[in-house]
């Protein structure tokens, strides 16, 4: 307790001093994460047989990519061209979260589902793909964010969207609480 204590503060401080070392700090940790939910689901789907996890977690996999790119696409990183770096990190940023939301409300939606490993992999890579070809090839995502104007009416009614689908996905899970077990229920 009191060590993460200190690490939060150590974070508070951290981006007092320097908020692009904090927001890359603070990506990783979600990376390694979200990677770490796949690893964890796909090395123990024969053990623990249920699809569901394993639709997350594949789902994480693709989340954690994404996010690395919105880490390196941040303001200041130098990695892409500065005219168009802060609007690839807001478009990553948001079709990060359109994938990991989505995907909680298709888990929520789908208990008790047969699903395959390799179609499931096989889609993610699909939609991954897509969304990255969107962004940075066909350039075709809607702009998130335009300098000297700010976000996008798109960025905004897409944090909106997430936002409903969560709460949906809230009360789907709460609807089907009978499915799964007690202590996974209270954890969600």
């Amino acid at each position: 307790m009191i060590l993460s204590g200190a690490l939060l503060v150590g974070f508070f401080i951290l981006g007092q001093i320097n908020f692009l070392i904090f927001h890359s700090l603070g990506e990783m940790l979600s990376i390694a994460i979200a990677w770490s939910v796949f690893t964890l689901s796909w090395n123990t789907q024969k053990i623990v047989r249920n699809d569901n996890l394993l639709l997350l977690g594949i789902a994480y996999l693709s989340v954690g990519l994404m996010d690395s790119l919105h880490m390196l696409a941040y303001r200041g990183l130098g990695v892409y061209s500065p005219e168009f770096a802060a609007n690839y990190a807001t478009q990553l940023w948001i079709a990060s979260r359109l994938v990991e939301t989505l995907s909680l409300l298709l888990f929520a939606s789908s208990f008790r589902r047969h699903l395959n490993p390799w179609y499931l992999l096989s889609g993610y890579a699909g939609i991954t793909t897509g969304l990255l070809m969107s962004i940075f090839y066909w350039r075709i995502f809607p702009t998130c964010y335009i300098e000297g104007y700010g976000l996008t009416p798109f960025k905004v009614g897409a944090e909106y969207f997430i936002v409903l689908a969560l709460i949906s996905t809230v009360i789907i899970i709460h609807k089907n609480r009978n499915l799964l077990d007690r202590k996974v229920y209270l954890l969600m």
